[in-house]
């Protein structure tokens, strides 16, 4: 099998589902600036870019809007989402939530060893 090239960079061939390999490939594209936000995703480019059909591709990306990655409007197509002050700030609020809990959680399970 042909190994894919573009937007994600050379990868092997597709082992798992085609839908959740698709997935993480571009929720890792997203994830480290290959695919900005506003980027308009097309369908056909992507199961081209990625050596597989539609279906799968179309599978993903709505993995990929449940996850809150891409918005997707009917008959528009999916983007990449764009994040407002707002966002970022409940964003980064939350995480520091999360970790002051799992630092706690830690120091209070730490054992000498």
């Amino acid at each position: 099998m042909v190994t894919a090239v573009g937007i994600f960079g050379a990868h092997p061939p597709l082992s798992r589902t085609a839908s959740a390999a698709a997935a993480d490939l571009i929720r890792q594209a997203i994830g480290d600036g290959r695919l900005e936000p506003g980027h308009h995703l097309k369908e056909e480019q992507l199961a081209q870019e990625l050596g597989i059909s539609r279906t799968p591709v179309r599978e993903a990306l709505h993995v990929l809007q449940a996850e809150g990655l891409i918005e997707a409007s009917p008959n528009r197509g999916a983007t990449v989402r764009s994040y407002d002050l707002a966002d970022l700030e409940d964003l980064y609020e939350l995480r520091a939530l999360l970790e002051g809990r799992a630092a706690h959680r830690a120091a209070t399970r730490a054992t000498a060893a």
